[in-house]
């Protein structure tokens, strides 16, 4: 009874744990996303369900957040923030500094399928 115990214990903090740890990692991304404006969220889903339906509702809600919240703003997919930049102006800055060139960790879940290709390679590979 006890290694059922020992082991249903694990299974329920373990999540637990691994989100903290990525709350704690991105702690900084984190607090500069919930500075910035955001449409309403729900625990734990964040906008996901705004991103949901056939395409012509999910571009409908896009332009409605790009013309409520002018230039830079935020929307959550569950736990995870995304920045939206609207304005060409600030585009234009974010993709000409080089300190934007690495990817993200999402790109990391390809490579085992891509290796390093156009995709997934690294800065100095490019």
């Amino acid at each position: 009874m006890s290694v059922l115990l020992l082991l249903l214990s694990v299974v329920c903090l373990l999540p637990v744990v691994l989100y903290l740890q990525l709350r704690w990692k991105y702690r900084h991304v984190l607090a500069t996303a919930g500075k910035l404006p955001c449409p309403p969220t729900w625990p734990l889903l964040g906008n996901a369900l705004f991103f949901m339906g056939d395409i012509t509702s999910i571009t409908k809600n896009i332009i409605k957040f790009t013309t409520q919240f002018e230039g830079l703003f935020s929307i959550w997919i569950g736990p995870v923030p995304i920045f939206v930049v609207s304005d060409p102006s600030d585009v234009q800055i974010i993709l000409n500094s080089s300190n934007t060139l690495e990817k993200d960790d999402v790109y990391d879940f390809l490579k085992p399928f891509l290796g390093n290709g156009l995709l997934t390679a690294p800065v100095p590979i490019w």
